[in-house]
């Protein structure tokens, strides 16, 4: 995730991302394009990055080519940082949707690979396709309030490291089930990223939870 000679350019305003014009950048996240096969057969080939602010500026959407012609921010890549930052996803059917916007609000620094590196397959029992948890599904639209209501907190001036201070999520993994760990040591979690004391206590008794911080990626 390291691009050589990445700078802010001066020509565009880098204050509301905590940037300074001239800086030298580092990439913080990875989206890509990828190819959507529905269920009826058809393929579309989603690799329209301006998808990524759709609750920013839903006005520049079109045209769309099929339901669900947006990047995933849940097949992307995220520096750890990030994370130590933001916490984790809010307890939602639009998780990922939520983090995407919490990131970009954040000002982190973002990649887009143009080449499709993976298929999405839409099957029967799908979020998007199940009646209970579909686009139309009430739930879903419950949970789109709570994605709008942090984005009028962004677009109102909630930017930069105050996203962090204000609108960070702790990572809740306390009722997680774990069978096994063979290599605790290869999951050890990082004690600077939030969580509720409820998941470091569990954590920590399967040996999944590093007794010192661990170095930001």
């Amino acid at each position: 995730m390291s691009i050589a000679g990445l700078r802010a350019d001066p020509i565009m305003d880098w204050e509301t991302a905590g940037q300074t014009p001239g800086d030298s950048l580092q990439v913080d996240v990875v989206h890509g394009a990828y190819d959507l096969v529905k269920l009826d057969g058809s393929v579309c080939r989603v690799d329209s990055r301006i998808t990524l602010v759709d609750d920013f500026f839903p006005q520049l959407q079109f045209p769309s080519r099929c339901v669900g012609d947006w990047i995933l921010p849940n097949a992307g890549l995220y520096r750890r940082r990030v994370f130590e930052a933001l916490g984790g996803y809010l307890t939602s059917i639009e998780e990922d949707r939520e983090l995407r916007n919490r990131v970009l609000a954040a000002g982190y620094v973002h990649w887009f690979v143009n080449e499709p590196l993976m298929t999405k397959y839409e099957m029967p029992d799908s979020l998007t396709v199940a009646e209970e948890t579909n686009y139309r599904a009430e739930q879903r639209r419950r949970d789109r309030e709570e994605v709008w209501r942090r984005c009028r907190l962004y677009a109102a001036g909630l930017r930069g490291s105050e996203v962090a201070e204000r609108e960070a999520v702790p990572v809740d993994l306390a009722d997680l089930v774990i069978e096994e760990v063979i290599r605790p040591e290869a999951f050890q979690g990082a004690p600077s990223i939030p969580a509720t004391e409820a998941t470091r206590t569990h954590l920590a008794g399967v040996g999944m939870l590093a007794e010192a911080p661990l170095a930001a990626e």
